[in-house]
């Protein structure tokens, strides 16, 4: 269960940065659905 823990963890971090630094709006929403996905597996587990 740690692995899980530090793949989602490391996931919502590098999405977040993508959302962050993307300048095309549909890419930077795409990248958001996957960083909430990402913390909604960390709370999961």
């Amino acid at each position: 269960m740690q692995i899980l823990f530090y793949i989602a963890a490391v996931i919502a971090i590098f999405s977040t940065v993508m959302v962050i630094t993307r300048l095309n709006a549909v890419h930077a929403l795409l990248y958001l659905i996957v960083s909430l996905l990402s913390v909604a597996v960390i709370f999961f587990i």
